[in-house]
């Protein structure tokens, strides 16, 4: 019977792992809204059918263990649609994989722990004849071992490569005569985009500056980088051979994308007493970040059915954020004055560093129903905007940004409207 059911179970999950991913597929889609209102209905009918199937060439399970598989594997499958349906298929997988960390983590160390503990005992009643589970637990201590050898101070050096604090060239020898430079630092948007590079910032100003100065030799230093968070975007002027004669940068809209490690103190404290102790672990706090990361961005930008949403960044950590960004903006201001070179800086993030991307973010505070009042009077604006009457609209949006003048959204239709 064991091994009658092992492979259709086997089966079972390879058949389901296609439709596991067309889930994650279709549940970052709104587009796809009506394909998974279908397969959220049909999936338990699949399923049925399916172990009906299992069951009448297998029979039933009669071992306990084949039973509390059978159990796992159709929960497991049947709590898919149902999460699917509610909009929680995302969360509840993040929220998954945040448990199966903590416990994988968990038994790595205790296993590795374990195993020598386990040689030393039997070693110590003298058996010549171990136990039949003894050699199999020890190579589980032995791998388990081998993997906080490897991965504990691999993590650890990522940790350390990655918190490398900012540094800038103390001098730079001055440029040849005859020849003006100029350094552009930043991200995407000093390079041009979402228009063609000829349009950016750094290519403008090198056309303009060839027709005031056409006996000088204009050469441009564009040290731009797309997703460049400012400590990227500075540490670039590390390429840099010579003094320029200006450096401007643009920066601040990718600082969220960034230094994510402080996500994971941003969440909730489900976990508050064992991460304590799990945050020791330089493997634990490596992908503890990455599935913070996951978690709190993964929901970023307004929807249909969310239009205001929570700050990726408690106040605390966000307060930490902004302080470092002053701290990086010091430093260039501080390399500027030694070296002499004037600058010239966009910082349009620079008052609010939780710049949560694509998401209007109401004041810490607001209550539920005054977003669900926010996002009625969006409607209300878009509604007024179809219909061409621009005025009320630009009534309508002036009077929400009285009241609530960092709401992005409401910023963003009254510029389109005037």
């Amino acid at each position: 019977m064991r091994g009658r059911l092992r492979r259709p179970l086997a089966g079972t999950l390879i058949l389901a792992a296609p439709l596991l991913a067309v889930t994650f597929d279709a549940d970052s889609r709104n587009s796809m809204a009506a394909f998974r209102a279908d397969w959220s209905m049909s999936m338990p009918l699949v399923q049925l059918i399916g172990m009906l199937v299992v069951f009448s060439i297998c029979g039933r399970p009669r071992r306990t263990v084949e039973a509390i598989s059978v159990v796992c594997v159709n929960s497991v499958l049947l709590a898919c649609p149902v999460l699917l349906a509610l909009d929680m298929f995302g969360l509840a997988a993040v929220l998954s994989l945040e448990l199966a960390l903590r416990i994988g983590v968990v038994l790595v160390w205790c296993g590795a722990a374990a195993g020598p503990v386990l040689l030393a005992t039997t070693i110590r009643k003298g058996r010549l004849r171990w136990h039949p589970a003894i050699p199999a637990l020890l190579a589980v201590s032995a791998a388990s071992l081998l993997i906080v050898v490897v991965v504990e101070p691999v993590a650890l050096l990522t940790e350390k490569m990655n918190d490398q604090p900012l540094s800038l060239p103390e001098s730079l020898p001055d440029p040849p005569a005859g020849e003006i430079h100029v350094a552009v630092l930043g991200g995407s948007t000093m390079l041009g985009h979402p228009y063609q590079p000829k349009y950016g910032i750094g290519a403008v100003l090198h056309w303009q500056l060839t027709k005031m100065y056409p006996g000088q030799k204009i050469i441009l230093h564009n040290l731009a980088l797309a997703g460049a968070s400012l400590k990227i975007a500075l540490g670039r002027v590390n390429l840099l051979k010579v003094r320029p004669h200006l450096i401007l940068l643009y920066s601040g809209h990718n600082e969220s994308f960034h230094g994510t490690s402080d996500l994971g103190g941003n969440r909730s404290h489900l976990y508050h007493f064992a991460d304590q102790w799990l945050n020791m672990s330089p493997m634990f706090r490596c992908f503890d970040a990455v599935l913070a990361r996951r978690s709190a961005l993964r929901q970023s930008g307004p929807t249909a059915d969310q239009f205001c949403q929570d700050h990726l960044f408690r106040p605390a950590i966000a307060a930490a954020r902004v302080e470092r960004f002053e701290q990086h903006l010091k430093q260039l201001a501080d390399f500027g004055r030694t070296n002499g070179i004037p600058m010239v800086w966009f910082v349009p993030a620079a008052a609010e560093l939780t710049f949560e991307p694509n998401q209007s973010t109401p004041a810490s505070g607001t209550g539920v129903d005054e977003k669900k009042q926010l996002a009625e009077l969006r409607a209300h604006g878009l509604r007024l905007e179809s219909s061409g009457q621009l005025d009320e609209a630009i009534a309508c949006y002036r009077e929400q940004l009285r009241r609530h003048p960092h709401l992005a959204e409401f910023h963003y239709r009254l510029g389109l409207c005037l």
